[in-house]
């Protein structure tokens, strides 16, 4: 396990599940305070692997996840050795940004509508349009444009060999957030039967939730893909499903 680049922050996970919900929360929660994080996507199976290769690479803040313990626990390196602390979200935000760069990824400016990693390796995604009517190709085409400019900076986060699907959906934003709220993507079953909370707070949205719903078990649970973003159209607003 190697990083793409030394990050001030790096995310991991221990235990028998490996997170990623939890850590891909965690970092999105670090970026948007302006930290420089980055995410070790399978669980830890060497710790002290991964400590070692912080100390060498020079990435000061390690945050260990815990499935059993449910706990946040960071460890910094300090005049070369490590210490341990837990603490809340808001406790390591605020340890951590006075001795952080404040990341360049979301300021920087990529002219090209294909979002690239900090390695300067392109992230691969795929664009379905879910529309009750057919969109004209001059319009797809700003959608499409509109959609790259957006979800480009949390692209740049995600690793190159994760498998993105971005579902364009003519739902209003606040039924997006509600399915990513609600929605179980542990397994089919608990897919499903969380769905119809969805349904039941947004019933006049009841055709395209279920269209979205429908692609969403299709791309996931038969195709097995890695994270799917629900994007609204109308309200430029989107969710991660992972």
């Amino acid at each position: 396990f190697i990083p793409d680049r030394a990050y001030d922050i790096l995310i991991v996970s221990v235990g028998h599940r490996p997170l990623l919900r939890e850590k891909v929360s965690l970092a999105r929660d670090l970026w948007a305070a302006g930290l420089n994080a980055d995410i070790q996507y399978d669980k830890v199976q060497n710790l002290e692997e991964v400590q070692e290769h912080c100390r060498t690479s020079g990435i000061p803040h390690l945050v260990v996840l815990k499935d059993v313990e449910n706990e946040l626990k960071v460890r910094t390196f300090e005049n070369g050795r490590m210490v341990d602390r837990k603490m809340t979200l808001a406790e390591l935000v605020e340890m951590m940004q006075p001795k952080t760069s404040v990341s360049k990824q979301l300021s920087s400016c990529d002219h090209s509508d294909v979002p690239k990693t900090s390695s300067g390796q392109a992230v691969s995604y795929n664009t379905r349009f879910l529309s009750t009517d057919r969109i004209p190709i001059n319009q797809k085409r700003l959608y499409e444009r509109q959609i790259s400019t957006n979800i480009s900076p949390t692209l740049e986060h995600l690793s190159t060999k994760m498998t993105v699907e971005v579902l364009a959906t003519e739902l209003p934003g606040a039924v997006v957030k509600t399915i990513a709220a609600y929605v179980d993507m542990e397994n089919e079953e608990t897919f499903r039967l969380s769905v119809s909370e969805v349904t039941d707070r947004h019933s006049r949205y009841r055709k395209n939730i279920t269209q979205v719903i429908d692609m969403v078990q299709e791309l996931r649970f038969e195709k097995g893909c890695s994270i799917i973003i629900i994007y609204s159209l109308g309200d430029e607003t989107f969710r991660l499903l992972l």
